[in-house]
């Protein structure tokens, strides 16, 4: 797992810096942040990506770790037992369409809201 320091830097800078070591480093990254919204921020930004991602405080630093993209597969493994409910839930995964009605993503910032979407 590769180290990202982003300690004393505005958001999304966190955000973007981290996003692009998971491009670079698809297997992990531990992403250092110095606050609770950069933390919430990348944590989100992880998430989306389909990946699994925690955290933990050192000091007054947060440790954001987020491992590699979650297999839909063994993601559902822990929810269901039988072979072909697996297939129909993944199927009905599969089909999911989202309407995005706007330019930017949440509320607040609208500079990262745009560079989230």
């Amino acid at each position: 797992m590769v180290k990202i320091d982003n300690r004393k830097l505005n958001c999304p800078e966190p955000v973007i810096r981290t996003r692009q070591a998971l491009d670079e480093h698809p297997e992990g990254v531990i992403s250092i942040v110095d606050n609770e919204t950069a933390r919430e921020n990348v944590l989100r930004c992880a998430r989306a990506r389909g990946c699994a991602a925690r955290w933990e405080q050192q000091g007054g630093d947060f440790y954001v770790y987020i491992t590699g993209p979650v297999a839909l597969d063994a993601a559902l493994d822990d929810r269901h037992e039988n072979s072909g409910e697996r297939a129909a839930s993944r199927e009905r995964l599969q089909d999911q369409v989202f309407l995005i009605t706007a330019d930017q993503l949440g509320r607040g910032s609208e500079e990262l809201g745009s560079l989230l979407m």
